[in-house]
């Protein structure tokens, strides 16, 4: 598998010297805002008031909290970012990735971020994410600027295009520009906003009724996205301004085709054990049978 995508890898690296993108994207340097000193939620995400951290359940609950405000803002942040970056992308519209699955948030809370402060699921700033599709180098920048425009100042920036070569051999030279903005709804502005509106109750409903993941109990599901509305729907958040940090992941036409061919292969390769690798591919069979 490493043999793989390490051959894929390799043209990448072709393209990166060919089209001399250190040098042409590699140097950009945007305007990085100092407002979120965590570079997390925290600060555009209120905190639930009353929660006692220490408790599991409390921050599995949170992750419900973030997922259920993701879904409200998931539809203005596309339709915004696809008329911001028209004029740039190959790919329009912008492709979509769900919001982010309980499951990736829940695992990466006990284990990248496992001595984070509490809640440690507010280090998650792609809940809401894009791929935005460039031609070449030039372009990027055009639509870097652009978002830059539109948004202001980033809350995160990563530039894959100005990682060392040793860094760059480790990613197998896949070199995407992450973006995160801190995004604001263009008309719901607090918490009790988005609970008055009638479109996201219904989002919410949804998101209560649908199939928790395997693993995870009927009863623990309902009463965990129960507690998180309960939170949303508290009198102390009803005037909390709200926004949420998300995520536009910006890279090379070509390089996405080559992503698109190590997309599985990486899966498995990163896979730490046999129940890791099940887990990793069994959801497809679920979608299929959904």
């Amino acid at each position: 598998l490493r043999q793989r995508m390490a051959h894929l890898g390799t043209d990448l690296h072709d393209i990166y010297t060919r089209e001399d993108l250190e040098r042409v994207v590699g140097s950009y340097e945007p305007e990085v805002s100092q407002k979120v000193p965590r570079q997390d939620q925290d600060g555009a995400v209120p905190v639930p008031p009353g929660v006692d951290w220490t408790k599991l359940e409390e921050e599995e609950a949170y992750i419900h909290y973030l997922r259920l405000l993701a879904t409200a803002f998931d539809e203005p942040f596309h339709a915004d970012s696809n008329e911001c970056l028209k004029e740039y992308i190959t790919n329009n519209p912008l492709l979509s990735n769900d919001i982010k699955g309980y499951e990736r948030i829940r695992n990466k809370m006990v284990s990248d971020y496992a001595g984070d402060d509490l809640p440690r699921s507010a280090q998650n700033v792609d809940m809401n994410r894009l791929l935005a599709e460039v031609k070449d180098g030039p372009a990027m920048i055009k639509l870097l600027e652009a978002l830059q425009r539109r948004f202001g100042a980033f809350a995160k920036f990563k530039n894959g295009m100005a990682w060392p070569l040793k860094e760059a051999e480790s990613r197998f030279h896949l070199r995407p520009c992450m973006v995160s903005l801190r995004y604001e709804h263009p008309t719901l502005k607090t918490i009790g906003d988005l609970c008055k509106d009638k479109k996201v109750q219904e989002l919410w409903a949804k998101y209560a009724k649908q199939e928790p993941p395997p693993g995870v109990p009927r009863c623990r599901w309902d009463r965990q996205v129960q507690r998180a509305l309960e939170w949303l729907h508290s009198d102390a958040l009803a005037d909390k301004p709200v926004a949420m940090i998300v995520e536009v992941q910006c890279m090379l036409k070509a390089y996405r085709e080559v992503r698109t061919k190590m997309h599985e292969v990486y899966k498995a390769y990163r896979a730490e054990d046999c129940a890791q690798l099940h887990q990793d591919f069994v959801k497809y069979e679920v979608k299929k049978q959904q």
